[in-house]
Formats: C-alpha cells, structure tokens, sequence
C-alpha cells in the first residue's frame, strides 16, 4: 500500500467446520461473525475522516466482498473506501480485473461494490476458489453442501440446506453435473490441493499488484 496508508490485520477465525479441528464452527458463521466485526470497523474508521483500502485474499476476499457490499448499501463511496484488492476471491465476479472469462468464484459472484471504488482482482485461471466453470459443475454443489458444515452444530447445517432449497440458493439448481466436468474438477481439485494452483501462484505477482495500487492513488 501507498506509504500513507497504516496497515492492519484483521485477523477471523477461518475454520471450515470439522477442519482443522474436531468442534471448529462452520465457515458459514465464521465468515458471517468476520463480515460484521470487519463492517464495524470499518464504518468506526470512516467517522474520523479515514480511507479505507480493504484487501483480502481467499476467504479473507470472501468476507471483504460481502463487507464491501454491505457498506455499498449503507451508501458508502469511493470517497470513503477508494480502492479494493482481492486475490484468489471464491466471491469473483466473472468480469472483475483483466481476466474476463465464463468462470467466476466457486460459492458466486459478489454483490454491488462502493460506487467509484477501484478494484484491484487477482486470480489465476486455473485456481478453482476464484475460477469455478459456470454450473452444473460438482465443486459448486460441495461448496453449497459444506459451507454451514459442523459437528458441533448440525441443525444449523440442516436449517441451511432446507432454505437454500426453499429460497432457490442452489447454484447447481438441482442440474446433474456431466462426465467431463467431474473430470474438470478432479483436475482443479488437484491443482487446489496439491499443485499450489491457490497458495503459491499469486506471490510472485503481488509486488506489480502493489505497484499499480499505489500508482492508482
């Protein structure tokens, strides 16, 4: 960030349900509790005058894409929150940054922005979080399955499936998934979990990230 700007970690509890841990709360309410408290401050920040530049990366994306369009609604602005850089974000819109494709974020696409704000999107085009083919595609159904997955709260898991289908949050929308694409997400799946196609690839593209932030401002 521009040498004005003072950085802070926000830092959330990022489980996702059972892992890492046994009786770890669902991603689901982690990033829910980690949208507000983000919101919060933020909104505190902004009464004294202060810009905000919120800056995430996968889930961290998630929950600053879901703040950004909460304030959005809140009648927040560029003058308030100027810019925003999201890397590897599972909210991707298809046509956020250079790389507009079919593909966007494996749990959807994100909501209205700040009016004004200048997004900054990083994603590799093979890192299924931020590039998920369009549905029917297996992974999307797994991401809607498992998002308010925990054993140490099974009826909220279950509450979550039945509204999902009642107020039609299915991305799949109950379509059947053909051969080649489980063939695809084995691929990308591998690539998440082994290839380093979500951990490794954007760290050597974040510094010209940077610069054409701070070039920006």
């Amino acid at each position: 960030l521009p040498e004005r700007f003072d950085c802070y970690q926000f830092n959330w509890q990022n489980t996702y349900g059972p892992v890492p841990r046994a009786d770890g709360a669902s991603y689901g309410r982690n990033k829910a509790l980690a949208v507000t408290a983000v919101t919060n401050r933020i909104n505190a920040l902004l009464t004294t005058g202060t810009q905000v530049i919120l800056v995430g990366y996968s889930g961290g994306a998630h929950v600053a894409s879901e703040a950004l369009t909460r304030m959005a609604w809140q009648g927040r602005t560029s003058k308030h929150l100027p810019a925003a850089v999201m890397v590897s974000n599972p909210l991707r819109g298809r046509n956020d940054g250079a790389l507009a494709t079919t593909r966007y974020g494996i749990a959807g696409e994100h909501g209205t922005f700040p009016l004004g704000m200048k997004l900054f999107d990083l994603a590799n085009p093979v890192d299924v979080i931020c590039q998920c083919p369009p549905p029917p595609h297996p992974l999307r159904s797994f991401t809607d399955l498992t998002e308010h997955f925990s054993l140490s709260d099974p009826l909220a898991w279950g509450t979550d499936l039945v509204t999902r289908a009642n107020t039609g949050r299915w991305q799949n929308a109950w379509r059947l998934s053909s051969l080649p694409s489980w063939w695809d997400a084995v691929a990308l799946a591998r690539g998440y979990a082994f290839d380093g196609q979500h951990t490794n690839w954007d760290v050597p593209r974040l510094p010209e990230l940077g610069r054409r932030l701070a070039v920006s401002l």
